[in-house]
């Protein structure tokens, strides 16, 4: 069966759209991690991707779209769609090797080049799975979860401990049982807010604790944080440095023993591959719509259980993301835990007609035919950068 048609549907959900001026918007919204302190957040990308098969038949999959989901659909449209329309989908991962392979051969292995391969990728599988009648997990592997295990994110950068805990308290009243902090603000206010949670939750509740990069250059202040907030038994200590930074997160390795956990800024099998090899993480965290798509994914989980490194993905995207990331999560023996990120996103469960099946922190995926995605084209319309088309499918509602 050939692929007749790629197309792309940059989604732009800004603050200012959402609520309705830039004057309305939160402050918390513009400044929720320590890697917006300089450049404020302007809302939630992601670029929809639709392959299509000479039946009719489609699939669906998603591009990571900060800062502009118009940066990664242009990939797809004038770039990878050329390459691709007209050849037959009989081995998705062909496919990807001749996409990596124009891509790497371009010198772009990273933004949005590797975000739009992403995007594509995933839609491949999801066809895959429909032609086979069966949900795409089962083309991946044998199955080891029939549920993924979750934690909640973000507590925002809030400006007080008071406003922290109350974020965490909405959390906890979702069901979560693991939440995720953010800081980056220095060791005693990122300290003040630590213990501010830690006091205010459960003993039993998981505590993570991201920093967005926020002690990139400040080695000695990121190992100084982490001596402090051991007593708080915190999961996990994320990206404190910049992502390749090895040699810091090395030396942040010997001086305690908080597992370590990166990835979220990498793109390819090879980086994962480094960030293993490193020696210095104890989880790597790809996001499946930036980082290879589900093909991408796969190798990286394979790589990293081999040396016993586990795998978290992370979970910023709409909902087509958050499925891919979970049907390689239930062929991977060593995948405990996801990030269901509960920041302001219309596009999260907006994207889909479907809702995702979350309780009591765990996902259980649906068993439809591919990724189990129904588009909802409302939303499509209502956030698609002007300019683009909407193309048949979505202008007949489908």
């Amino acid at each position: 069966m050939l692929i007749q048609h790629i197309r792309a549907y940059p989604l732009n959900a800004t603050w200012e759209l959402y609520f309705g001026g830039k004057d309305k918007v939160p402050k918390h919204y513009l400044t929720p991690s320590s890697n917006f302190l300089y450049t404020p957040r302007r809302g939630q990308h992601s670029t929809l991707v639709e392959v299509e098969l000479e039946d009719g038949t489609c699939g669906y999959g998603e591009c990571f779209g900060l800062p502009d989901a118009r940066y990664s659909a242009y990939y797809v449209k004038e770039y990878f769609a050329p390459i691709l329309e007209g050849r037959p989908l009989d081995d998705v991962r062909e496919l990807w090797d001749i996409m990596t392979y124009c891509a790497s051969g371009i010198g772009n292995t990273s933004g949005p080049m590797m975000e739009a391969l992403s995007g594509i990728d995933i839609a491949l599988w999801d066809l895959m799975g429909k032609r086979a009648g069966v949900p795409t997990c089962e083309l991946l592997g044998k199955k080891v979860q029939e549920r993924i295990y979750c934690y909640a994110t973000p507590i925002m950068l809030m400006p007080g401990p008071e406003q922290t805990v109350a974020r965490a308290r909405e959390l906890l009243d979702m069901g979560f049982t693991a939440l995720k902090l953010k800081a980056g603000r220095g060791v005693e206010t990122d300290l003040e807010h630590i213990r501010a949670v830690r006091g205010a939750i459960p003993a039993d509740v998981l505590l993570l604790l991201d920093m967005n990069c926020g002690y990139e250059g400040r080695p000695r202040e990121a190992a100084e944080l982490a001596r402090k907030a051991e007593p708080y038994g915190l999961f996990w200590f994320e990206e404190p440095l910049a992502p390749d930074d090895y040699e810091g997160y090395r030396r942040l390795r010997e001086t305690v023993s908080i597992p370590m956990a990166t990835g979220e800024n990498d793109f390819t099998v090879n980086a994962f591959k480094r960030i293993v090899d490193s020696g210095c993480m104890d989880y790597v965290m790809p996001n499946v719509s930036r980082a290879g798509g589900i093909t991408g994914m796969m190798q990286v989980a394979a790589y990293a259980a081999e040396r016993g490194v586990k795998l978290s993905p992370h979970g910023v995207g709409a909902g087509i993301s958050i499925l891919a990331a979970l049907h390689v999560m239930s062929v991977s023996g060593n995948a405990p835990i996801y990030e269901y990120n509960q920041f302001l996103n219309p596009l999260r469960h907006g994207i889909m007609r479907n809702r995702i099946d979350y309780h009591d922190s765990y996902i259980t995926l649906s068993g439809e035919p591919g990724l189990g995605v129904d588009v909802n084209w409302d939303t499509v319309r209502t956030y698609l950068a002007p300019g683009w088309s909407m193309g048949p499918h979505g202008e007949a509602g489908a």
